[in-house]
């Protein structure tokens, strides 16, 4: 989902939905056992291996799992919820992740688990591996449950055949080292800014383009939505390091799903919303409003119901806007701000530079209403301080209080 505002004095343009997640069904077969209930199913996996219900019989990694896991999984170092999983947990995902990248039809758990938990693996198979994007999360599954309604084996289905895979995963490790060889050298906190920069000039948001969910349809398409967005930018964090996870989640009254960026800069974890902060706009210099780069826990996430998987993980988030772009920057408004002098700044500056465009972050909703209800008023002050007229046209951002401006003097 998108949602930003923009004005030419009151002109407002609302932009389109975006849906992280489709819908699966789950389909467990009445021969092999019902489906595991909330009531009757462990929390937790259990200590021994459950009789199989398939005719595919597990395959359990040797050795270190661990090892095995930090060997095969690219970025292991920075797959966040991954390593939050206890050996049981780690053990039946390897083999699922294993599964899927040789494209087998049906993988069966060393170690059955509920519906929840293999929710939680599906999850993580894509939003923690941003290379599974031949796993088809629009498909119906066919789960295999024992007698206990823990689910011991499943179908598999992919969106693409293994020689395309094979094609495009080439052409995105290409194309994704290129990028990270000219980000070298830079600072965390600036690789960040640049891949944000990246993505969206890159991309134009497009919910429906065949392959808007993955890093393909970004990158060599031009079309993505927020889970291609949010993958890209999770693989290109994962190259350089950084530990930085995704979330999902749906909007209150279940109308939309969405797809963000957890990074962690500095040692602090920021939520990240690159898919909301793209405004599709190509005719000025600087057209980002950095609005929802680096927020706090509560910006993005108290808008969305968070899937439930995520409760039984650590997902840590910053507690203040401190560390957010435009607290860096210099350009947060903070509520003992003058709004007046910060306006008159940025246009002086813009002014004096040449530059077309400059954004700003308000702290609260009352400078927020302020600003906009007002705006003629500090273009007025700012105009009489500068000794230039100018005018405007205004891109706003509800949720995070930030504007985008563009200014044109006379």
């Amino acid at each position: 989902m998108k949602h930003l505002w923009a004005l030419l004095l009151v002109v407002m343009l609302l932009l389109t939905g975006c849906s992280a997640y489709p819908e699966v069904r789950d389909v467990f077969s009445g021969e092999e056992g019902s489906s595991p209930s909330a009531e009757d199913s462990p929390s937790h996996y259990p200590s021994h291996q459950a009789e199989e219900s398939s005719d595919t019989q597990a395959t359990v990694p040797s050795g270190d799992v661990w090892a095995e896991a930090a060997g095969r999984i690219p970025y292991f170092e920075t797959k966040h919820f991954l390593k939050q999983l206890n050996t049981e947990q780690m053990t039946d995902f390897l083999v699922l992740y294993n599964a899927v990248q040789n494209f087998e039809q049906e993988v069966t758990y060393p170690y059955p688990l509920t519906k929840e938990e293999n929710d939680a693996l599906s999850e993580f198979l894509v939003y923690e591996c941003p290379e599974n994007m031949m796993y088809d999360r629009e498909a119906t599954y066919t789960y295999y449950a024992n007698d206990g309604g823990l689910i011991t084996s499943r179908t598999l289905v992919y969106c693409m055949d293994q020689t395309t895979y094979q094609d495009r995963m080439a052409q995105i490790t290409a194309e994704l080292n290129s990028l990270d060889q000219e980000l070298a050298g830079l600072s965390d906190f600036d690789r960040e800014v640049a891949v944000y920069r990246y993505i969206i000039d890159t991309n134009t948001y497009n919910r429906t383009a065949e392959n808007a969910e993955n890093t393909w349809g970004l990158l060599f398409e031009g079309q993505a939505k927020c889970d291609g967005i949010a993958l890209t930018f999770k693989w290109l964090m994962d190259m350089a390091g950084i530990p930085n996870y995704i979330l999902t989640g749906d909007l209150y009254d279940h109308s939309d799903g969405h797809a963000w960026n957890v990074i962690q800069i500095d040692g602090q974890f920021y939520d990240v919303d690159i898919t909301h902060d793209d405004m599709d706009l190509t005719d000025y210099q600087d057209a980002f409003i950095y609005g929802l780069l680096n927020v706090d826990r509560y910006t993005i996430r108290d808008q969305y119901l968070i899937r439930d998987l995520y409760n039984a993980f650590n997902c840590p988030g910053a507690e203040d806007m401190s560390g957010c772009y435009h607290a860096r920057m210099g350009t947060f408004v903070y509520a003992a701000d003058s709004t007046n002098d910060m306006f008159i700044r940025q246009v002086q500056n813009a002014y004096q530079t040449g530059t077309d465009s400059f954004s700003f972050q308000f702290e609260t909703r009352n400078q927020f209403d302020d600003f906009l209800n007002n705006t003629q008023q500090y273009m007025d002050a700012a105009a009489a301080f500068t000794g230039a007229g100018f005018s405007l046209n205004w891109f706003y951002q509800e949720e995070s209080l930030a504007f985008w401006c563009a200014v044109d003097f006379n």
